[in-house]
């Protein structure tokens, strides 16, 4: 999501899930935030 600049929704069809909130559960039990937070988080730290 964040080298290809794809939202949620691109990424989580990508990966092969038909259903973007599983994504988002599967994301947040092995990361520990959702993927939106998550790309915020990270685009933050590289601006700085």
């Amino acid at each position: 999501m964040l080298d290809e600049n794809q939202n949620v929704t691109e990424a989580s069809m990508e990966a092969g899930y038909e259903s973007v909130s599983q994504f988002t559960r599967d994301y947040r039990k092995m990361f520990g935030m959702n993927p939106k937070e998550d790309i915020l988080r990270l685009r933050n730290q590289l601006e700085k």
